[in-house]
């Protein structure tokens, strides 16, 4: 058996290696060309897979195009290797006539040779020396690419036994009457000097002339003359007719008389009519030139007309044309013209008329090819073609995809003879000799024998010297590689017919149909069972790969960033017959799926039990995953993978015997990343190293090794390099993967667990999204109550350690049950959980609430979300400008409009989605979220109340409830020592709840700003007799409802330190409370003083907030557009007038400042001390209402020296939060799932 990794050094472990070395991809090819995994193992009982390789020409440098027609068969072969089938894929290359011979003479030229100088026996030496030294070169580019050829079995078209083949074919056809020689209108290459393809000839339209040119009419007038338009003038001396259409008036008179052809000497030509010609082209009167146009060509065949040749084989002009002999055709063109305006024989005042004109170029080069009349040997290709139809019709031939069927059909059925000789050297030579020009042989020593027999004694004999199209070989490629026409040879009998052929669409006609109709008439059969097309390579915008262009990718240059695998699975993701855009990004996405892969295997073997852990690994192999009763008895996440595997498999082989590559792809790439990677990979670690228990590690190491198996016999065919790497670095490792047994088929799987589980992923993905949208640090476990039903709850609750590891958890915070959660105490302070909780769904029947203050700091995304939505409405309003813009409709094209309307349709979108989010927030106080972190961990100065005792946190809580419903008392100011940042966040809490909700009733508290539970009389009815009457479930409640009026207040004392009420009686306080205190504690301090500015910046200074009765509601709702100026502060610059009220705020300010008037000291530390004191944590958003520019403003800003950032100005010392960086967990989420993720944040 081979050996690997450290055995033999060939192989490289993934645990020592950070990713996939690329360079590694010779070392494992070379290996397994060493072990002759690539020859083909014959059992007669079995159907062997053949393919044919299209050979690339010897010339050849590897492009795309081979890149792709390499990853297809090898993605083939290797699949039906491993299935157990004899596998062949018999390469080759082409000896490409006339791209070679150009190559050599290119070469000598630079030698200052040319090639008639050399003779045709010493060029065709050098070309044969020059195969020798380069022709391998594009061999050894192939087998970068993976090709897994048997490369013992490597031919070349003029190899001695294909060249036997070539001549045998020649024979037949010809003894059967299907080839012949004459004299007809081929397409000819002047500069190459030879026949070319009707197929490889490329017609394009560009700019052209339109020439127009007088022919008198014989016997007629000096003003009787026909005017006949034309793009080549210089064949007019081909010219054998002048037509007209037979229903064209203005010429019917002309009929049956003659024209002089201008520049002839009085050559003259028939006027005829024929339904052919076009009346509204030019001047509706056609020259016909049958020597130098395919059209005029047939007509004059029709007609019985003389054929006129004017033209050389090297394009100049011969001595049909008089004065011009000699002159090439172009240069011809323009002498023609000049002297035909001499003589006044150029119309439309001596300027030619500018056309399109359609201009036959070869496709393998930029010159102009020529119709010419020549002798050419032609093959009668109808009587073949008819077979090769009825072969598709009758099914023998599936050509995929299907619809060029129908052009193959097309292209049959109207099929022409085909033009086989070139008049080149380096070739298959055509095999006729002729004995003295009278007739002719096959052979040199056939004709010898014929001149005895017909002459008595030898006589001189010389062989055709044109050689056969290269194209002609090539039809004869999957059976004269296998020996035909020998059809005893032992690959004949063995490997033909072939299975497939697969090559590109654009050489369906050039090879394919010709290797048909060949197969059928030489070997009875079709050479084929499949012919599969792939389409075109181009660039990432979509256009053709040129050097014109500067966009061609080479494909070593591609393997050297990315490596083979990666520009394989690539290329074969493309559609069968689809051209495929090729990019950067997708190479890339496709590099980081190797090295996904590399790390899994990583990660593998580090969980793996080492190889000398003999009980270890007969325990793994003891596991039966093809047995139901086994599957059923593992745990659910290991259920899901192992049944999720078994339905890829069926999936994944149906798509490969369907020839479906791209979705073969795709449905791996889906399961490895998606399921197996992000999924049960991440799933297991909470077996392997959280469970305690050996035998939950051994189902996870076995499931884990299975399954990952798998994965690399599936995908091997497209990755090979990679995934035999890992398959020799498993300690359990038997043989080479190339030839390791495909996985079978219609194993057992669960899909009742399969759903449980995907239930269970999509409580994760709840849950992973609500911590994206808020934020919530990666590392950070959060509490959730988990809600379904009985059933439901009672298999996701199996697999708690699971839910928590994925999910980022709190082990010991998870609750299970069956309705919505009740209350939940966290920093002291009583919650309600589903009122209190991020609600999220993940499925029909399974639910779950995750407790905002567990998540978020509520007031930092606010504040995130409040600028966020600033630039959202800013961008939306410029967008409804321009829609609002009459010019902007009327002449913007309607595909602009359109997009600017769907721009504007989801910025508004995005501006609810967040406006819901900020309500949501705002309207959810959770004050120990707010101040319970900040009172506990800051150095400020602690006051009287000291929150450290449960009963004062639900005290506090219930306050803010209180003050914030009850009506305002008028009495004397109750006085209450806070810090400055207490008063700061509870006033902010207080003004956020009446700024987004207004005034605020016991009801509406409940579904509308969701505080703290309880009954909705409580509030109302807070006396303690009153509580005491009534039901309450509340535990806090009921705790406080158990205290007299007395006692509620003495405990509230003993709590918050005592005297901390003023001079007021327990007694006292408790009944203005119950008759409605309304708040405690402000920042706004002018209610009950004579001068509130003064007071209020004293108060600050002295670190003491006085505060009495604020009546928030009412000056709200008395003037809600100022509801901002009320955040924090309520400071409003008084010029000279210490009895200004409030209401007058010179603008509104968004947490900080109110307003800054002309005149305003800037150098006055008070407002500026004051601000310090604050210790904000995040910027200041002001607002003003001058310019931010005004230097008093400028001044203020460099002695405030605090974050900021201006509302209505560019300058800005503070950037928007950015989105959320990616979180540890984030490489455990799907894709799809972490595009949601993303769009998620970015609607924040």
């Amino acid at each position: 058996m081979p050996v690997a990794v450290s055995d033999n050094g060939i192989f490289t472990s993934p645990e020592l290696a950070k990713s996939f070395d690329f360079t590694s991809e010779e070392r494992i090819y070379n290996w397994w060309l060493s072990q002759g995994y690539f020859r083909p193992k014959f059992d007669w009982e079995s159907d062997p897979f053949v393919i044919s390789m299209p050979p690339p020409n010897v010339t050849g440098s590897l492009h795309m195009g081979h890149a792709m027609f390499v990853t297809l068969e090898d993605i083939m072969v290797r699949y039906h290797r491993m299935r157990g089938r004899p596998t062949l894929w018999l390469p080759g290359t082409d000896h490409a006539g006339i791209a070679t011979q150009l190559v050599v003479e290119r070469m000598l030229a630079s030698e200052g040779i040319k090639r008639v100088e050399l003779g045709r026996d010493e060029f065709e030496k050098r070309v044969w020396e020059w195969k020798e030294k380069y022709g391998g070169t594009i061999t050894n580019q192939i087998k970068r690419l993976g090709a897994s050829c048997d490369w013992t079995r490597e031919c070349f078209t003029l190899d001695e036994q294909l060249s036997r083949a070539v001549i045998e074919a020649f024979i037949r056809l010809h003894e059967k009457g299907l080839i012949y020689q004459g004299s007809y209108m081929v397409n000819w290459s002047p500069k190459l000097q030879t026949a070319v393809s009707d197929l490889e000839v490329e017609y394009s339209e560009e700019p052209g002339t339109l020439y127009y040119i007088k022919y008198r009419v014989a016997g007629g007038s000096r003003s009787d003359f026909l005017t006949i338009a034309t793009t080549r003038p210089e064949t007019l001396f081909g010219d054998v007719a002048i037509a007209v259409h037979p229903q064209d008036e203005r010429y019917s008179k002309y009929v049956g008389k003659m024209a002089i052809v201008p520049m002839t000497y009085g050559r003259h030509v028939p006027i005829i009519s024929d339904k052919y010609v076009d009346k509204d082209f030019g001047t509706g009167v056609l020259k016909i030139s049958p020597g130098h146009d395919h059209n005029d060509y047939v007509l004059a065949r029709k007609l019985g007309l003389p054929i006129l040749n004017v033209m050389n084989k090297d394009g100049t002009l011969n001595e049909v044309a008089g004065l011009y002999c000699g002159l090439d055709r172009f240069e011809a063109r323009k002498k023609l013209w000049s002297d035909l305006e001499e003589t006044d024989l150029a119309v439309k005042n001596g300027t030619p008329q500018f056309k399109s004109t359609e201009i036959s170029a070869w496709r393998r080069g930029v010159h102009v090819i020529e119709p010419l009349v020549s002798k050419q040997w032609f093959v009668t290709m109808q009587p073949l073609a008819e077979k090769a139809l009825l072969a598709v019709e009758k099914g023998e031939l599936t050509i995929i995809p299907e619809r060029y069927g129908k052009i193959y059909n097309h292209w049959l059925t109207n099929i022409k003879d085909w033009c086989i000789s070139r008049q080149l050297w380096w070739g298959h030579r055509i095999p006729v000799w002729y004995i003295v020009g009278k007739d002719f042989a096959r052979s040199a020593e056939e004709a010898l024998m014929k001149a005895r027999d017909k002459y008595g004694k030898d006589v001189e004999v010389y062989q055709d010297p044109d050689v056969l199209d290269t194209w002609f070989s090539s039809a004869l490629w999957p059976f004269s590689t296998l020996g035909w026409p020998d059809e005893l040879a032992e690959d004949f009998k063995r490997f033909y017919p072939t299975t497939m052929l697969e090559t590109g669409h654009d050489i369906l006609f050039f090879w394919v149909a010709r290797m048909v109709m060949m197969g059928i008439e030489f070997t009875g059969t079709v050479p084929f069972s499949y012919v599969y097309l792939h389409g075109l390579i181009r660039d990432s915008q979509g256009r053709k790969m040129s050097k014109t262009l500067g966009n061609v990718i080479d494909p070593l240059d591609t393997i050297k960033e990315f490596g083979t695998d990666a520009l394989r699975f690539t290329l074969a993701l493309g559609t069968s017959g689809q051209d495929l855009n090729l990019s950067t990004e997708r190479l890339t996405a496709n590099k980081a799926f190797t090295n996904k892969l590399w790390n899994a295997g990583k990660f593998l073997l580090q969980v793996l039990p080492n190889r000398d852990n003999v009980s270890g690994w007969q325990n793994i192999e003891a596991c039966k995953f093809n047995t139901e009763g086994y599957l059923l008895r593992l745990p659910l996440p290991e259920c899901w993978v192992v049944s999720k595997l078994h339905m890829l498999i069926d999936a994944v082989t149906e798509s490969y015997n369907k020839f479906f590559f791209g979705d073969v792809g795709r449905e791996i790439y889906d399961f490895f990343w998606g399921d197996f990677a992000d999924w049960y990979i991440e799933a297991s670690k909470a077996r392997l190293y959280h469970s305690g228990d050996d035998s939950v590690v051994l189902v996870a190491q076995t499931v884990l090794l299975y399954v990952f198996e798998n994965i690399l016999k599936l995908l091997h065919p497209f990755m090979p390099f990679v995934t035999e790497e890992l398959w020799q670095a498993l300690p359990n490792r038997r043989e080479a993967l190339i030839i390791s047994s495909w996985p079978q088929t219609s194993l057992p799987r669960s899909t009742d667990l399969v759903k449980r589980f995907e239930n269970l992923q999509a409580l994760t993905r709840a849950i992973r999204n609500a911590r994206a949208e808020y934020s919530v640090e990666p590392a950070k476990r959060i509490t959730a109550s988990i809600v379904g039903s009985e059933e439901v709850i009672q298999y996701i609750s199996e697999e708690k350690e699971v839910l928590a590891l994925l999910s980022k958890l709190d082990l010991d915070n998870i609750h299970f049950a069956d309705s919505p959660p009740g209350m939940f105490t966290l920093n002291h302070i009583c919650f309600e959980d589903a009122k209190q909780s991020v609600h999220v769904i993940a499925s029909e029947g399974l639910e779950a609430y995750l407790p905002l203050a567990d998540m978020v700091d509520i007031s930092a995304e606010v504040l995130r979300l409040t600028k966020r939505l600033s630039k959202m409405q800013t961008e939306y309003e410029g967008l409804k400008a321009r829609l609002n813009s009459p010019k902007f409709i009327e002449k913007a094209p309607n595909d602009v409009v359109r997009g600017v309307q769907e721009k504007a349709a989801e910025a508004e979108e995005k501006i609810n989605l967040t406006k819901n989010r900020l309500a949501f927030l705002k309207s959810t106080v959770m004050l120990s979220s707010i101040l319970y972190p900040k009172l506990r961990t800051d150095n400020e100065p602690r006051t009287q109340l000291a929150w450290s005792d449960k009963k004062g946190d639900k005290m506090f809580g219930s306050m803010i409830r209180y003050f914030s419903t009850k009506p305002k008392p008028k009495m004397k100011p109750i006085e209450l020592k806070t810090s400055l940042e207490q008063t700061q966040t509870i006033t902010r809490v207080i003004f956020d709840i009446l700024k987004e909700h207004g005034p605020l009733t016991v009801g509406d508290t409940w579904e509308r700003v969701k505080v703290f539970r309880g009954p909705d009389h409580w509030a109302n009815e807070f006396g303690a007799e009153r509580l005491q009457q009534e039901s309450v479930d509340d535990q806090w409640v009921n705790e406080f409802s158990k205290l007299h009026v007395d006692d509620w207040a003495e405990e509230f004392d003993s709590q918050v330190g005592e005297g901390a009420l003023g001079d007021s009686s327990s007694d006292n306080w408790a009944n203005s409370y119950d008759e409605g205190v309304y708040v405690f504690s402000d920042m706004n301090p002018y209610v009950g003083h004579q001068n509130p500015l003064k007071e209020g910046q004293e108060l600050f200074r002295k670190g003491l907030l006085s505060e009495a009765v604020l009546d928030l509601e009412a000056e709200i709702m008395k003037n809600p557009e100022n509801a901002e100026g009320w955040r924090l502060l309520g400071i409003t610059h008084a010029e000279n007038d210490d009895d200004q009220q409030v209401g007058e705020q010179s603008s509104t300010c968004k947490i900080v400042v109110n307003g800054l008037r002309e005149g305003w000291k800037t150098e006055e530390p008070n407002l500026v001390g004051f601000l310090k004191q604050l210790h904000l944590t995040n910027p200041l958003i002001l607002t003003f209402s001058g310019s931010p520019r005004n230097p008093q403003i400028v001044s203020f800003l460099e002695l405030l020296d605090l974050p900021y950032v201006l509302d209505n100005a560019s300058d800005s010392r503070d950037s928007p939060p950015s989105l959320p960086q990616k979180d540890d967990y984030s490489e455990d989420i799907p894709n799809e799932d972490k595009d949601d993720l993303e769009d998620d944040a970015e609607r924040m």
